[in-house]
Formats: structure tokens, C-alpha cells, sequence
């Protein structure tokens, strides 16, 4: 688990100090479950890959961290089939796939995550997606169920 304080570390586009909320653009192998209720994310591995202080200074770098993933920005839902971002071929959702994330979340004084929203940059099949990463900080999330 990634220690948190006050102090969030800066932002990678203003560099000022962040504090919560926390933006994000991450990256995370996932898999949508599909029941009689609202689709449920199980989050096999979340990698952030630059935090913010704002959405507009995460707006404002979006397009450079994708150029640096190679991944090209092609917004994605949850339904059961996506289109990936790469190859334009089908991403099944319900298997353990490549996901970019924009995230906004929020720590408490006790160091918990709670996510408060989260859009799809990006999907990639099982044939472009690289290996598992293990670069970045793994970072445990609650997600905050709103019924």
C-alpha cells in the first residue's frame, strides 16, 4: 500500500502540491461482471501513472501520457464488447483486459482511497496489450457505491 499524507506529492503540469481530491490518469488490468444489477469493475492490478490537482491540468496533459503509452485515445464504456484502442478489433469486457483510466479520488486523514469518478481513455485487447505492468504504485481503491 502506497503512504499518503496531506501531501499527495505535485502535479505533474502545474507543480503545485496535491491535496484531495486527487485527479489521475492510471492504467489498470480489468474485467467487467455483468449481473442483474449495474456492472461491477473487478480490478486485478491499478497503476497510476501521473496525478493532478485539477481536471484541468489532467485535461491538459492527456494527450502527451497517451503519445507516451503508445495508446491512442479512443473513449470507452462498460458495455460487453468495446472497441480497442489500437487495432479497432473487439475488447470483451468480461475477461481481464488493459484499461486507461482518468480518475478522481478522494484520501482520508486515515490514508483510504475513495474514487469518486472515473472515465475510460482507453480499452485494449488481449492482442495489443503489453504484459502485465509492474511499474507504478499499486494503489488500493474503494470504490464509493451510490445507490
Amino acid at each position: 500500500m502506497v503512504e499518503f499524507n496531506e501531501n499527495h506529492g505535485e502535479c505533474f503540469h502545474c507543480h503545485q502540491v496535491v491535496k484531495t481530491p486527487v485527479f489521475e490518469t492510471a492504467c489498470e488490468w480489468n474485467r467487467v461482471v455483468y449481473s442483474d444489477g449495474l456492472p461491477c469493475v473487478d480490478v486485478e492490478q491499478h497503476h497510476w501513472i501521473e496525478q493532478y490537482c485539477s481536471a484541468r491540468c489532467r485535461a491538459a496533459r492527456l494527450t502527451a501520457v497517451m503519445a507516451r503509452e503508445n495508446v491512442p485515445i479512443l473513449r470507452a464504456g462498460l458495455g460487453p464488447v468495446e472497441t480497442c484502442a489500437k487495432c479497432r478489433g473487439p475488447v470483451d469486457m468480461s475477461r481481464l483486459h488493459l484499461a486507461y483510466l482518468e480518475t478522481k479520488y478522494n484520501v482520508d486523514e486515515g490514508g483510504q482511497f475513495t474514487l469518486e469518478d472515473v472515465d475510460y481513455i482507453a480499452v485494449l485487447c488481449r492482442q495489443c496489450a503489453p504484459d502485465e505492468r509492474t511499474t507504478g504504485a499499486e494503489v488500493p481503491i474503494e470504490v464509493k457505491n451510490e445507490s
